[in-house]
């Protein structure tokens, strides 16, 4: 273990692991140790850690990477703590009255939707509801009319139908949207079946409110002076609002591998503030006497800074623009203080940051997505730890696969730095792929293959052209004159349209691949981390860990359930021979059929009469209120109505499913309605190996 000594730079970038780690833990085990025996241990963590490491004991190491885990373990205690006082309604309500403020409003295909808070509710045969009823915020979805003069943090009255946010996942090992519901302080969704109407307007001078509104007002001045055809992205690329893009356009960027240019991330935040401190740095050049007294260089980093600002409150703070922008801050401090930036350091105060005030953020797939993407690329482009004699240090992998090495960077001719600038696209979109490919596959079930091709010319358009546009547009809005900057910026838009039609069209561009498991996507991160964060030999074990991994899991990696079950027993889907998930309903549990068909790999949804015209080799047929269907030579009994099984039944059935009943057939395997209600939505593999995965993890 002597070897970690000789990596004592590299320790401080574990520090957001092992808290990661810690809140993982806590959400995982749902443990209730006490606030103050948590703070007691990581109290004397430290103390015993300060000591060995005054002694120069190898333990010191142990002690204090169980402080950050318990460190990160009492963070989230403390956040569900805070947010277990908001309360969540049990049943649906059907109708209600509601009076609340406009928290937040998001443009959706199909309409908008809201988020209120400081919520009244009143029903005519319960009266006002008390305080322990009323939910902190309420989700709704506006399919109804909404008076245009409301803005955020007005007071708005309309009636609705609330439920409770879904208990847990409708897939075993599927998002839970209960979970981020609860850390949200969401307890109730629903939908409008009124107009919105403003009860009462509010002039509140909230800082929050004031950022809320100038988005909403940057977003109205961009929509109506945009062309047709572009500016609904034009609005994600600049207000990172981009629920209003139609699906298929949505869905060609997607599968194209250029969803990551409409989330406004590092590329948006480098962009603006590389460009405000280089446009600065221009303006002041040209300032001969102002410069000779004073630092236009340390002026030019505080500029970029509150510009960066500005741009991050119009996005509307999401976790990779945070991330980014604690990134470029952190940068252009050490300018303001003359030190050297290092840049995985950087990444690794973000995420402390980011982690310390939102605790929960590491379960979300934006903040997976874009730190596994960032840590990859920084690995890949940072040079080792210069050794003793070695001045400049090793060649970074990137310098070593472009052949420029650090000696010879000033010898580089101009076809060389262009083509190094290709190289670095494409070696970067490979990277960055490669990182997020398995999070991409964990939590919608596909990914690009072509993402290298599109992203080749997409992120130069972007660069050079589409964001300066952009940016402009942001500076003439103000004088009414956005217009000029958003027709160039348009041609540019759909110069990246075109390059995704055409990249989506190449044969199996995007692949949907079946769910994988989180012990697979545990060990990628791991395995990842290990190989990243080090910069001895050893870290090779990293991608030993990843290999091993992929070659255990890999046969199950095209393996789908043969029955989904949901956990009320209204709908249920059967994998016919041709491998396609056909459902028992296209009406109900909406939210549940779009989850079981992206982690099935499925890309269409049909009913299961559609079977005999689809797939007629497979055995399923409807007799009275019973449905026998027989995979792999195992007979399986599904009882729609909660019949009582009959002996024949029991004896000829290798599974019974009774949807709505409880009765159980004694000597045969039997899944009924209490077992759903208990364990939820259940999946049942009929090939070899059998099992039946349960969303609360059922050991049958």
């Amino acid at each position: 273990m002597r070897w970690i000594y000789t990596q004592r730079e590299r320790w401080f970038l574990w520090i957001p692991v092992l808290i990661g780690l810690g809140i993982i833990l806590y959400s995982t085990t749902g443990s209730h140790v006490s606030q103050i025996l948590s703070y007691s241990a990581i109290l004397l963590l430290f103390i015993t850690g300060y000591l060995l490491h005054k002694k120069l004991s190898q333990f010191y190491i142990l002690f204090i990477s169980i402080m950050w885990v318990l460190v990160g373990y009492a963070l989230m205690q403390q956040h569900s703590f805070n947010m277990s006082s908001h309360p969540i309604i049990k049943n649906d309500l059907g109708v209600v009255w509601i009076r609340a403020d406009i928290e937040d409003i998001e443009q959706h295909t199909y309409g908008k939707r809201i988020m209120l808070r400081n919520v009244d509710l009143w029903q005519p045969e319960k009266k006002n509801f008390s305080v322990l009823e009323t939910p902190y915020r309420i989700r709704l979805n506006i399919r109804t009319d909404i008076d245009p003069n409301i803005k955020i943090g007005d007071r708005v009255a309309l009636k609705a139908v609330l439920s409770p946010p879904p208990k847990r996942s409708t897939y075993p090992d599927a998002y839970d949207f209960s979970s981020y519901a609860f850390y949200e302080g969401i307890g109730a969704t629903g939908y409008s079946i009124s107009s919105v109407k403003l009860f009462k307007e509010k002039n509140v001078s909230h800082i929050k409110t004031f950022i809320s509104n100038l988005r909403q007002y940057v977003t109205k001045r961009i929509l109506a002076a945009a062309p047709e055809e572009s500016k609904n992205i034009a609005t994600a690329l600049l207000t990172g609002e981009r629920s209003a893009i139609d699906t298929d356009t949505l869905q060609s960027i997607r599968n194209s591998g250029l969803g990551h240019l409409l989330a406004i991330s590092g590329l948006h935040i480098a962009i603006i503030m590389a460009g405000i401190y280089t446009l600065s740095r221009f303006i002041f050049a040209l300032l001969y006497t102002f410069c000779l007294y004073h630092n236009c260089k340390k002026i030019a980093a505080i500029n970029a800074i509150f510009c960066g600002f500005l741009y991050l409150c119009l996005t509307g703070f999401p976790i990779s623009a945070q991330r980014a922008y604690i990134m470029a801050c952190l940068f252009f401090m050490a300018i303001l203080i003359d030190r050297k930036t290092i840049s995985m350091r950087i990444l690794a105060v973000a995420a402390t940051i980011i982690l310390i005030l939102s605790p929960a953020s590491v379960l979300h797939v934006s903040f997976q997505m874009s730190f596994a993407a960032v840590t990859a690329l920084i690995a890949f482009f940072e040079r080792p730890i210069p050794k003793a004699g070695n001045l400049h240090g090793n060649p970074s992998i990137f310098e070593r696969l472009t052949n420029s090495y650090p000696d010879e960077m000033l010898e580089m001719t101009y076809f060389f730095k262009i083509k190094k600038y290709v190289l670095g696209i494409i070696l970067s979109s490979v990277v960055a792929t490669m990182a997020t490919m398995p999070f991409a596959i964990y939590h919608f079930g596909h990914f690009a293959i072509y993402g290298v091709v599109a992203n080749l010319i997409a992120i130069p358009l972007t660069t050079l052209w589409i964001m300066p546009w952009g940016m402009l547009c942001l500076v003439l809005i103000p004088f009414g004159m956005e217009q000029y900057a958003l027709y160039p910026m348009h041609l540019g838009i759909e110069a990246l349209k075109i390059t995704a039609q055409a990249v989506n069209a190449f044969p199996s561009s995007n692949m949907l691949v079946a769910h994988i498991s989180q012990y697979y996507l545990s060990a990628v991160i791991i395995g990842g981390l290990w190989l990243c964060l080090w910069q001895h030999k050893l870290r090779v074990l990293g991608a030993a860990v990843i290999l091993l991994a992929t070659i255990i899991y890999f046969p199950l990696f095209h393996r789908t359930p043969d029955i989904i079950i949901n956990e009320d027993g209204k709908l249920y889907a059967i994998k016919a021979a041709d491998g396609q998930l056909y459902l028992s309903s296209l009406q109900k549990a909406r939210y549940a059929r779009r989850q079981w068909l992206q982690m099935t790999g499925n890309s269409q949804a049909r009913h299961i009469r559609e079977l005999k015209k689809y797939s007629p080799q497979t055995l399923y047929q409807c007799d009275n209120r019973i449905c026998s269907y027989t995979y792999n030579g195992k007979d399986i009994a599904i009882i729609q109505y909660g019949e009582k099984p009959s002996e024949k039944i029991c004896d000829t059935s290798f599974l019974v499913v009774n949807l709505l009943g409880s009765d159980r057939c004694k000597n045969r395997l039997t899944i009924t309605r209490d077992d759903l209600q208990q364990f939820g939505t259940h999946a049942v593999y009929l090939s070899y190996p059998f099992a039946i995965s349960t969303v609360e993890n059922d050991p049958t």
